[in-house]
């Protein structure tokens, strides 16, 4: 993910009018590319897009959501996932988050919201992440010149030393 280019996001739900709705609400942000998949064989068919985020229906006819989550992360483990389901059973949040579920959202009549907030969020951490990355590289490049400085003060100095040791 970068500033200059769209966040790449699919959509992978079998519920036609949530579907609908989730991509509606998540199109109202000009940054996003959606891309929609009825089904986890679909969605994986066309990984080689790069995705950036899947929003992911846990209870997908075919290829659970489950599967689907563990075939993205044999290959794109730098993908966000976030799982979404009916289901509020604390072992299936458990289940997924530990299969490398970014965040787990209950469908209600908020979850598009909840979505849209999670996404805002990754993107405001990867924002973070490369701004951090970016701050390392400048104290390496700034600490390389000063242990450059710092070893021509030393052999100045040893000069120094040296030719006034010869003249004595």
């Amino acid at each position: 993910m970068n500033d200059d280019s769209l966040i790449n996001i699919f959509i992978v739900e079998d519920d036609e009018v949530f579907l609908k709705t989730l991509s509606h609400h998540l199109h109202q942000v000009k940054k996003y590319k959606i891309s929609t998949f009825s089904s986890g064989e679909d969605c994986l068919a066309k990984m080689s897009r790069n995705p950036d985020i899947v929003v992911l229906d846990l209870n997908l006819k075919g290829m659970t959501g489950l599967e689907t989550l563990k075939k993205i992360r044999q290959t794109k483990n730098d993908t966000y996932v976030i799982i979404c389901s009916e289901q509020e059973d604390i072992q299936t949040t458990l289940d997924v988050l530990k299969e490398g579920a970014y965040e787990y959202i209950i469908k209600n009549e908020n979850s598009a919201t909840r979505i849209k907030n999670s996404i805002s969020h990754i993107i405001k951490s990867e924002e973070i992440k490369n701004e951090n990355l970016e701050l390392r590289l400048k104290v390496s490049k700034y600490q390389l010149y000063i242990g450059a400085i710092a070893l021509v003060v030393a052999i100045a100095g040893f000069f120094t030393w040296w030719f006034n040791l010869r003249e004595r």
